[in-house]
């Protein structure tokens, strides 16, 4: 290795020597910081080898949490969770389910029951009066739905029940 008298003006070579690379690959770096005359000042190299390198170690942390970061989490998302449940603002699936398939069910049995509650009804009817007998029967299956859709009991915000 040539001997240094200037840090601030280093040949290729050396700057490559230093930073463990070949004078090919140091070249090749555009980033990398020379001065007016294409040396290379060390102090400045350096400088801007542990900046990269930071940046890179900074990048591989942010992208793989650590288990420790992984578990920080879960317990923080399981504590919210468990919050909004006491909270009441959690409904459990099987209750859902259940509410959903008693309203579907009302649904089905009213419009399945047009056929046999309406045929009598609208015999000998002129237009008119089937659209009218067929808006009420609508109407009435709707009002059924909406009636026990607004009976099945849930609790409002405070946790009291509402239906």
């Amino acid at each position: 290795m040539s001997i240094v008298t200037d840090i601030r003006r280093v040949t290729q070579r050396i700057a490559a020597e230093i930073l463990g690379v070949s004078a090919r690959t140091l070249r090749d770096m555009p980033e990398a910081p020379r001065n007016r005359d294409g040396s290379y000042s060390l102090p400045a190299l350096v400088a801007w080898r542990l900046a990269l390198e930071d940046e890179r170690a900074g990048a591989v942390e942010s992208d793989a949490d650590s288990p420790l970061d992984r578990f920080r989490k879960a317990r923080a998302e399981l504590t919210e969770m468990d919050l909004a449940e006491r909270r009441g603002e959690l409904l459990r699936k099987h209750e859902v389910c259940q509410a959903v398939s008693e309203v579907a069910s009302t649904m089905r049995d009213g419009l399945l029951g047009f056929s046999h509650k309406l045929a009598p009804r609208l015999h000998g009817l002129p237009i008119d009066g089937i659209a009218i007998e067929l808006d009420t029967a609508v109407r009435e299956v709707l009002e059924d739905f909406q009636d026990r859709l607004t009976a099945l009991p849930y609790e409002d915000n405070d946790g009291e029940n509402v239906a």
